[in-house]
């Protein structure tokens, strides 16, 4: 194993189902529109939750 990230996220990807995975690009897709909309969406509290969502899907 070299480290490298993109190596981790390989091994992540394959261990999520493929219906999470689209549940989560929704997710994703949805929050950039939003923000496009309304910039003031653009909250970074908001985005921690996201990251700590997306992590705990990624690594269970």
């Amino acid at each position: 194993t070299s480290g490298k990230p993109e190596n981790m996220a390989n091994t992540h990807s394959e261990k999520i189902p493929a219906k999470e995975l689209a549940e989560m690009e929704m997710y994703a897709k949805t929050a950039v529109l939003r923000i496009l909309e309304n910039p003031k969406l653009l909250n970074l509290q908001k985005w921690a939750e996201f990251d700590e969502w997306l992590e705990n899907k990624m690594l269970r």
